[in-house]
């Protein structure tokens, strides 16, 4: 029901119009440097990390300390997901922006289909799935 509701309000404010730009405000090439370059530096800090992760491993390893050999096993793990992440950031962004995008028009479209469900709360289909049928014992009927 709350659900139905949110959709219904979403629906009757209608498109608001506004999109991502890039001459909304001054600087954003001066902030497109900074962030550039602190994936950079987290991609240093995550080749820095792995490169001791990776020594701290082998050398406790070869001495018989395995708790250490544990801890530099743990560091290559994290360097590498840390990597992973950063490298990835852009397309990460990127799918959840457009995931966002296209739930506005997912609500226009049920919007569209089921009007009597999401405008005046009436028992359509998006009602129906909201709130849940009570079901006769007659397993036959």
């Amino acid at each position: 029901m709350v659900a139905a509701r949110v959709v219904a309000w979403s629906v009757q404010l209608g498109d608001p119009g506004i999109s991502p730009n890039e001459d909304g405000l001054p600087g954003l090439p001066v902030v497109r440097n900074i962030v550039g370059g602190l994936l950079t530096w987290g991609l240093v800090a995550c080749v820095a990390g792995l490169v001791v992760s990776v020594i701290v491993w082998a050398l406790a390893h070869q001495q018989g300390n395995y708790q250490y050999a544990a801890g530099g096993k743990s560091g290559v793990v994290v360097s590498a997901r840390g990597a992973l992440l950063i490298g990835a950031a852009n397309a990460i962004v990127g799918f959840f922006s457009g995931l966002g995008a296209g739930a506005w028009s997912c609500a226009r479209s049920a919007a569209r289909r089921h009007p009597r469900a999401v405008r005046r709360g009436g028992r359509g289909p998006i009602r129906q799935l909201i709130t849940p049928t009570r079901r006769s014992a007659d397993p036959h009927r």
